[in-house]
């Protein structure tokens, strides 16, 4: 197994730049969603955009089922809890 990848970085190095892009790209997103649907009755917002926010809480699902041990189902029972 390689010590480094093509570009002489090592596995930690590359989990660390990961990590901070990762971290970036979340403050994006929520910059992005606020800045587009905060606050709601103010946002114009319609069907299209539900269909949007759908897609990308789909894909935080997805993306936080990789990365942690809980189900979809328990993850999804959470979300309900914290709705109330």
């Amino acid at each position: 197994m390689a010590t480094k990848n093509e570009k002489g970085q090592t596995a930690a190095a590359v989990c660390e730049e990961r990590l901070g892009d990762i971290g970036a790209l979340l403050d994006q997103i929520g910059q992005e969603l606020n800045a587009r649907f905060k606050p709601i009755a103010e946002a114009g917002v319609d069907w299209a955009a539900a269909g949007d926010l759908g897609r990308v809480r789909e894909g935080l699902l997805e993306t936080l089922q990789t990365i942690c041990p809980f189900s979809r189902e328990e993850i999804e029972a959470t979300l309900a809890e914290l709705r109330g």
